[in-house]
């Protein structure tokens, strides 16, 4: 039995037409398909909060203890800051 005709046309552009297709309904489903949109965490507030300095970075990542006998303070009220600084004599 003979074999049936090729028919060129067919597969020479109708492979790379499937894959042209393929290609654009893949980018219309990226484009149309919604973003859902996730809410940023809320910041606390740091109204009310006060701060007392233990240590701090040395600049080379070492935590160096605040100076004995010192008291180094940071308050948060109505959206203002207040600090202190006594140091030992």
């Amino acid at each position: 039995m003979p074999d049936p005709p090729k028919i060129p046309c067919l597969t020479r552009y109708l492979l790379p037409l499937l894959v042209v297709l393929a290609v654009a309904v893949f980018v219309f489903s990226l484009v149309t398909t919604p973003v859902q949109r996730v809410p940023a965490p809320e910041t606390p507030a740091l109204d009310g909060t006060a701060w007392v300095l233990v240590s701090l970075d040395d600049g080379n990542g070492t935590l160096r203890p605040a100076i004995p006998g010192s008291n180094v303070t940071a308050s948060f009220r109505n959206d203002s800051l207040s600090t202190s600084l006594n140091l030992p004599p």
